[in-house]
């Protein structure tokens, strides 16, 4: 019922539009299984936890497997399936930061990253020919996927578990074994208003680097761990940004813990201008039976087309990662086939877009033209 109500008062479009959006691209998690295995060792709680045993970064032949994938789909005009990562722009330089002595943090650009973790610049390359094939358009996950402010604070505290996990380039510790009990990659949270104030430079420093990138401006933003607070998106209003993506039913974090509920609409303006965007159904194959996956988004999506709505699926890296356990791409790439295959065969006419298309097109809708 809440859906239909939703679908009914979103983004109304008479086509038959799926976009994908797959968050946490370009952030580092857990660096190889060789390191896994040894924070196992150390006592680290990671096991049941999907994303520390098998996200990393994607390597060269994750991508060559995505796009063999992407192109193996055909929409009604002839165009493969495209993805739209949503990806951060730097990660923390672990060695810089422990020259400092923990006194100041240190990013690193995307591309630096990439040639750290694999000695060359093959996986960049990879990113721009994604970008340059149409099947690979990223918009803006944030700068970093890493709350500063509380990690920088849990080293200089000397924090056992956490200095242990920087020694070994890693910092996704579940909230058992961080400082305080508090979770390191909600980016965008704060205790006061000297963080609150970081956070808008930090965004702004983001969306410059992501035009320097990728060669355009970002016009749609989601915040890591889908936490923001609303009222900094009055900070955003002068940005590229046009569509900040928001959950149906959420709780804002407003500083010390104080949490309060909002109810965001697909389309609908906030505070800045910006509007919400609101996906319509969560390809996660890792916490979902192969049966309820299939199931849950063919129904979701017709609801959202029987209401003249885009279908916006949203996922997670760690769904097609394979550089820790291809096993786990395999699944992940099979299964996203076999869902866009029976779209497909259900609805014919659909055509396959990347966020930017879509809210494109949301845009000139809007503005009548």
């Amino acid at each position: 019922m809440l859906n239909k109500i939703y679908n009914k008062l979103s983004v109304k479009t008479s086509r038959k539009i799926i976009v994908i959006e797959v968050d946490d691209f370009g952030a580092i998690r857990m660096p190889s299984a060789k390191v896994y295995q040894a924070l196992l060792k150390k006592g680290f709680l990671l096991k049941d936890y999907w994303f520390n045993r098998y996200d990393g970064l994607f390597n060269s032949e994750d991508f060559s497997n995505l796009f063999d994938m992407l192109t193996s789909v055909k929409d009604k005009n002839g165009n493969p399936a495209v993805f739209s990562p949503v990806a951060v722009v730097s990660n923390p330089d672990f060695q810089a930061i422990k020259e400092s002595d923990f006194s100041t943090y240190v990013a690193e650009p995307l591309p630096v990253t990439l040639e750290k973790y694999y000695g060359n610049g093959d996986t960049w390359d990879m990113w721009n020919k994604g970008m340059e094939m149409g099947l690979f358009c990223p918009q803006f996950h944030g700068t970093q996927h890493l709350n500063i402010s509380r990690w920088m604070e849990a080293l200089r505290a000397k924090h056992t578990n956490t200095l242990t996990a920087f020694d070994y380039g890693y910092f996704g510790l579940p909230p058992e074994d961080s400082h305080n009990g508090r979770s390191y990659l909600t980016t965008y949270t704060f205790d006061n208003k000297q963080e609150k104030r970081a956070i808008i430079d930090n965004i702004e420093e983001g969306l410059q680097l992501f035009s320097e990138l990728f060669g355009y401006e970002a016009i749609l933003f989601t915040p890591p761990n889908a936490v923001f607070d609303p009222f900094l998106e009055k900070r955003l209003s002068p940005s590229s940004l046009e569509f900040i993506t928001r959950g149906k039913f959420r709780f804002v974090d407003r500083g010390n813990g104080n949490r309060i509920p909002l109810i965001g609409i697909s389309g609908r303006k906030g505070l800045s201008g910006i509007r919400h965007s609101i996906r319509t159904c969560a390809f996660e194959h890792y916490k979902m039976s192969e049966s309820y996956l299939m199931d849950s988004c063919l129904a979701r999506i017709n609801q959202a087309f029987l209401n003249n709505g885009p279908a916006i699926i949203s996922s997670h890296r760690v769904n097609f990662v394979g550089s820790i356990e291809p096993k786990n791409r395999e699944v992940g790439l099979r299964l996203m086939k076999q869902l866009l295959e029976r779209i497909l065969a259900k609805w014919p006419e659909v055509e396959f877009m990347s966020s930017a298309d879509l809210y494109n097109l949301v845009m000139t809708k809007k503005n009548g033209s």
